[in-house]
């Protein structure tokens, strides 16, 4: 006991793969009990080819916030470009943090753990994905056999994204052996190409690109979620003020990442959930 209350007392935030695991286990207990909901309101669809889609995109999103840290799997994840989206998010949300700070909120900013970490964030990201996702300018794109445009290149990418965030903290030790070298990197690039023209391809044609969108929110919000269980807490509610602070950081829980607590009980927690989760919508569907 006095071991796990003193891993409990480090101020870290979950690591990638509980961050999708958890994305995975909530994003399926909300297809088990709220089946219309997600297939008639969101994925517009009950089509299986969106749906594995869907899962991997709220895996993979469930890391976005932790671009703005120095070191994260987000960031190795992507190599020199992730080093790139690190520095432009950490500039960002240091800009948003000196811009709205009250008298009473700390002088010294943080990139980590500011805007980013944010329901208001969430938001933000959904509506760029949405954006960029809905550009109906026609382009032609060699062996696409659909008329393409420039949403459906923005959606090829989205998914592209996702998917090599989710791959690198699911499966972590091999994604990391993979980069080792250049044939490595081309699979996974390659591979996160075939997955994003499968799903895009073979779902069906009248639905939008408009799921990608609230599915990136979403697990961008399970992230939230979760690092608000550590002792670190989020700054979620900004820009709402509390005590004066805009920047009040918000703690529901004393949950340190990386230790045994994680690793022997939260994990396993949410493997649980995804097991339960999975045996429900299959007894929901018999």
């Amino acid at each position: 006991m006095k071991f796990l209350l003193q891993r409990l007392k480090d101020e870290k935030g979950f690591m990638g793969m509980t961050h999708s695991l958890s994305a995975i286990a909530l994003f399926l207990l909300l297809i088990a009990f709220f089946p219309n909901f997600i297939f008639q309101q969101i994925l517009k669809t009950n089509n299986i080819i969106v749906l594995l889609g869907a899962i991997v995109v709220v895996a993979g999103a469930a890391l976005l916030p932790d671009f703005d840290n120095v070191k994260s799997t987000a960031i190795s994840a992507l190599g020199p470009i992730g080093k790139i989206i690190s520095k432009i998010t950490r500039s960002f949300a240091i800009a948003i943090y000196t811009l709205t700070k009250t008298s009473k909120d700390d002088d010294e900013v943080n990139a980590h753990r500011g805007f980013w970490h944010t329901i208001p964030a969430s938001i933000f990201i959904g509506v760029i994905v949405f954006l960029t996702t809905s550009i109906p300018i026609k382009i032609i794109i060699p062996f696409i056999n659909k008329n393409s445009t420039i949403g459906f290149l923005f959606a090829v990418l989205w998914l592209m994204l996702c998917y090599q965030l989710a791959i690198a903290s699911l499966f972590s030790y091999s994604v990391k052996k993979l980069k080792k070298d250049l044939f490595g990197w081309t699979f996974i690039i390659g591979s996160s190409i075939i997955f994003a023209l499968i799903i895009l391809i073979f779902s069906p044609s009248d639905i939008a690109y408009s799921w990608i969108a609230i599915l990136i929110s979403l697990g961008y919000i399970f992230h939230i979620l979760g690092d608000t269980l550590t002792v670190s807490g989020t700054p979620a509610l900004w820009p709402l003020k509390h005590k004066g602070k805009r920047w009040w950081t918000y703690r529901l829980g004393r949950i340190h990442a990386g230790s045994e607590f994680e690793h022997k009980i939260v994990v396993p927690i949410f493997i649980m959930l995804i097991i339960f989760a999975i045996v429900k919508i299959i007894l929901n569907y018999n």
